[in-house]
């Protein structure tokens, strides 16, 4: 797939090299997980995926900054696909995107690689997706405006450099969509996630688009890729279970940020206190010894 994408149309220049493929235009909470190991399965990853950002943090996050450049930036600008086309290549080459924070660029990957095709994930109504992104990426994402309810993870957004450019980027990518005017409200999150499947199946060409829920497996995908059905069973992963276990780690990585510095502080305190006192002069009618 990935080499028949490869031959440049008119006025393209990239190589199979630097191509995307596939494009997750999907919100997260859609089976975006899934949708990024079945497609590395199939032979087109590597898959940016959000977590992705999470495990590039000694790369320095340059492609993070990126990503954050290019929300921004004006919808369909050169300048705003310069910054994309940086993120998909600087930490490593993608050939395929899921989840956020890049499926909010979808027509702008499309505008990039013409030839690539769209999947759009989708849970079996907005009010499952409601319900799941309320208590996983919505409650999350509120850690990087609000200290409540995860203070340890909004101290570290602000304190940490490489988490504090992170925090960055979502709020200038998810924060736009789940918080507009910092305002949390979930009747429009609802509004928004409809309105997103309703933007996407109107901009995106019908033959470059599949709508596509994870439950229904190998078929649709394989069929709309026009690859082998693999023996495997397709990927059923990141339930809430597990992304609330990661939840778990960086608050407790945020919290440390919150008590070393004030164990550090209350003992330096207590030392000052001890050599000020020392260093006093006695008392009147005291003798020194």
């Amino acid at each position: 797939l990935i080499a028949a994408c490869a031959t440049p149309s008119a006025g393209q220049t990239q190589t199979g090299d630097d191509q995307v493929v596939v494009i997750g235009a999907g919100y997260g909470r859609t089976g975006t997980d899934s949708l990024k190991l079945a497609l590395e399965h199939l032979g087109v990853g590597p898959t940016h995926h959000m977590i992705e950002v999470f495990q590039s943090v000694g790369s320095g996050f340059s492609h993070v900054d990126a990503i954050a450049e290019a929300a921004r930036l004006p919808p369909l600008s050169k300048e705003r696909q310069d910054k994309l086309r940086f993120a998909l290549t600087n930490y490593t080459v993608y050939h395929s995107t899921s989840d956020f924070p890049l499926c909010v660029f979808y027509r702008e990957l499309m505008e990039m690689y013409p030839r690539a095709k769209v999947v759009l994930t989708v849970r079996d109504s907005a009010d499952a997706w409601l319900a799941s992104a309320l208590s996983t990426i919505v409650f999350v994402s509120r850690a990087w405006l609000a200290p409540w309810p995860l203070p340890g993870m909004y101290v570290m957004g602000r304190v940490n450099p490489l988490f504090r450019r992170l925090s960055a980027m979502q709020r200038a990518v998810m924060g736009s969509v789940f918080f507009p005017n910092g305002v949390y409200d979930p009747d429009h999150l609802k509004a928004q996630y409809l309105q997103h499947i309703a933007e996407v199946t109107a901009a995106v060409p019908a033959d470059r688009l599949l709508v596509f829920n994870v439950k229904e497996g190998w078929g649709p995908l394989v069929r709309f890729l026009g690859v082998p059905e693999p023996a495997e069973p397709f990927p059923n992963v990141n339930d809430k279970a597990g992304f609330m276990r990661r939840v778990v780690v960086l608050e407790i990585l945020g919290w440390l940020h919150i008590i070393v510095p004030a164990a550090l502080l209350a003992w330096l305190f207590t030392r000052a206190r001890r050599w000020l006192r020392g260093a006093a002069p006695p008392a009147a009618g005291k003798k020194a010894n």
